[in-house]
Parts: structure tokens; sequence; C-alpha cells
């Protein structure tokens, strides 16, 4: 999973929450696998951020 790639690149170029479903999203910045902690956000989710 190499940032840029056309993998990541593809899978990253449509609607971020398809459908119907509700989406969200939980994110810490003490996070060590997740970074930069911003990318965990999705367009049209409840996007929260815990301490």
């Amino acid at each position: 999973m190499r940032p840029g790639s056309r993998f990541l690149n593809a899978l990253n170029a449509g609607d971020e929450t398809p459908g119907t479903p509700r989406y969200a999203t939980w994110g810490s910045p003490c996070d060590l696998v997740i970074n930069p902690s911003s990318s965990v956000a999705l367009s049209g989710a409840l996007n929260s951020t815990t301490a």
C-alpha cells in the first residue's frame, strides 16, 4: 500500500460514502498506524476524533 500508487489512486477516486448507509469514522492523534491521522476522515461521514 504505497502512497500515490495506481491501486490507491483508483480506490480513492470514487465516492467515499456510496449508497444509503450512514458512515462514521473515529480517529486518534495517538494512532501510530494511520499517518497522517487526518486521513481517517471521509467526505459525507460523521467524523470524530478521540483524545
